[in-house]
């Protein structure tokens, strides 16, 4: 990843977030009334495909202009503690979302279902003693309800550890990015819209216009 004279890191236009953020604004800006407008006046000169590729190709170059503000997210970014850089992969041995969720889910299921089965054997066993048939039985269906009973219990708490866990290994995800309302985050909308007015929409209008001139 190459870095500025600052210190700080230019934009990851490989396939990381900013790559995918100038994809974003390069699809806004195509669909914008304004170019739409004006490839329908070049005629066949220049259709969105081509713009969508060829600016993605130059992306760097069309980015360079909002270098400045670029740089000013990440320090407000390392300022207020938010990572302008990906998420680091999980380690191998780390338990993946699909297994995670299954734990959870059988986290929450074992209690329920022990406790749900404590209480129908109970009153089956509770019946059969009260019209007085099958004492052997009922005493059993007791016991056994009994036992579910016990094994709901000790599983509500590790049920209730492993949905804890599982929520905080979501969380991290859901705010990868600046708070909304952060320093951060209004320098990375100036950044975005820097990158739009000053970038994007140009290149386009100049491709199209070269486009249209050649026609």
């Amino acid at each position: 990843m190459s870095r500025s004279d600052d210190g700080l890191r230019e934009p990851d236009f490989g396939d990381g977030p900013d790559a995918e953020e100038f994809a974003r604004l390069l699809q806004l800006a195509l669909e914008s009334r304004e170019i739409r407008g004006l490839i329908r006046s070049a005629g066949h000169a220049v259709h969105a495909d081509l713009l969508r590729t060829e600016a993605l190709r130059e992306r760097a170059v069309i980015a360079a202009v909002a270098a400045p503000e670029y740089r000013a997210f990440l320090r407000a970014a390392s300022t207020t503690g938010v990572r302008a850089e990906a998420p680091p992969e999980p380690p191998d041995d780390a338990p993946g979302p699909e297994r995670g969720s299954t734990l959870a889910v059988l986290a929450v299921l074992t209690p329920a279902l022990s406790a749900m089965a404590a209480v129908l054997l109970l009153l089956i066993a509770y019946a059969l003693h009260l019209v007085g048939f099958h004492a052997h039985l009922a005493r059993g269906l007791h016991n056994a309800g009994w036992m579910f009973a016990g094994i709901a219990a000790l599983c509500a708490l590790p049920a209730l550890a492993a949905l804890l866990i599982t929520a905080a290994r979501k969380r991290p995800a859901a705010q990868a990015g600046p708070a909304p309302d952060s320093e951060a985050a209004r320098a990375y909308e100036l950044w975005r819209q820097a990158l739009l007015e000053r970038g994007i929409l140009p290149d386009l209008r100049d491709r199209i216009a070269t486009a249209d001139r050649r026609q």
